[in-house]
């Protein structure tokens, strides 16, 4: 195990803990939650070399996140140093983009043909959060994001990405690199730009879950022609940010950093299968607006919600093979996956 002791924390027996049996060890000890700082991460260079390529790992950093503090429901603490050094790990590991902080304050300052479409979108992101200070440092990043970007630019979406990062990360070019490493790092970027590449292939891998998990609920869905495509979209486009409460939000990106969208799979059929009992017997227009209110009317807890989401075996294999199968015209959904 680890002996904390100040703001350090000396190893014990180092030669015999190394891989996932060190990291099981340390997150039996409590207080190691307090070394999530933004000033003690460095502490674990004192483990031994095994150990801390460990923690240096997204899969080895997963069963810290069980140690984050929960959100409150008006947002004001989600800015705690623990989910701040995790996400600055996950988002950015050792990478680096470019020229850094200097590389993006000249972007920031260089007018896009985005600004105005940007401009547009920023006041409709989180409009009671956001003051005339933070609107503006959301633009400077966003604008930074669309000349970075030059294959796709800005689309919209990319306002709630930015908006969640700046209310957990809070410092301005971290704001930036960390986008860009969702956008490039985590694939996001293949779901914006010219018709969505992605979008289309992502939904109906989820209709082939829902079918799955819920074959009632698909043959329902099916009678009304309803796709994800419908009701989803904004689901994997903002990751939840404009669909569900923001302690939720903040929850459910603590596992995405770290696992990848087979949560935001996860969450969707969490979501419905709560949902379950009031859709069955609903019409069209009932079942498509309470499809589209389903994260705000949830009544269950950050926690529960992500507790619910994880008991559906959705891997990342699965999602694989489903992309597979659907881009080579299974299902019939090679139309829109190709």
């Amino acid at each position: 195990g680890f002996i904390g002791c100040g703001r350090c924390v000396a190893p014990r027996a180092m030669g015999e803990l190394s891989g996932a049996a060190a990291a099981g060890d340390a997150l039996r000890v409590h207080a190691f939650a307090k070394h999530l700082c933004e000033s003690s991460w460095s502490a674990c260079a004192m483990l031994d070399q095994a150990c801390c390529a460990h923690f240096h790992s997204r899969r080895g950093l997963r069963p810290l996140l069980a140690l984050l503090p929960p959100v409150s429901p008006s947002g004001s603490d989600v800015s705690c140093a623990a989910r701040r050094r995790l996400w600055r790990k996950l988002c950015m590991g050792a990478m680096e983009f470019g020229g850094g902080a200097r590389d993006y304050k000249e972007l920031s300052k260089k007018e896009s043909e985005a600004d105005v479409e940007i401009r547009r979108d920023i006041c409709r992101t989180f409009p009671d959060i956001l003051d005339d200070e933070g609107t503006e440092m959301l633009f400077r990043v966003l604008r930074a994001v669309s000349h970075r970007l030059e294959d796709i630019g800005y689309c919209q979406g990319m306002n709630f990405i930015a908006g969640v990062f700046m209310r957990v990360l809070q410092t301005e070019a971290l704001v930036y690199h960390s986008v860009l490493s969702i956008l490039l790092r985590h694939g996001m970027n293949q779901y914006f730009g010219d018709r969505f590449p992605k979008l289309r292939l992502t939904a109906l891998q989820f209709d082939c879950l829902l079918e799955a998990f819920f074959p009632e609920l698909s043959a329902a869905f099916d009678n009304f022609n309803l796709s994800a495509e419908f009701y989803a979209t904004q689901w994997f486009l903002t990751l939840f940010a404009y669909s569900l409460p923001f302690p939720h939000v903040v929850r459910v990106w603590d596992y995405f950093l770290s696992s990848g969208m087979k949560i935001v799979h996860r969450v969707g059929l969490a979501l419905l299968r709560e949902a379950l009992p009031d859709l069955i017997g609903l019409g069209f227009d009932e079942t498509l607006k309470s499809l589209r209110h389903i994260g705000q009317t949830s009544q269950l807890s950050p926690d529960e919600l992500i507790a619910a989401a994880l008991e559906f075996k959705v891997t990342n294999r699965l999602l694989g093979e489903l992309e597979h199968a659907l881009a080579s015209g299974a299902g019939g959904g090679s139309d829109g996956a190709s």
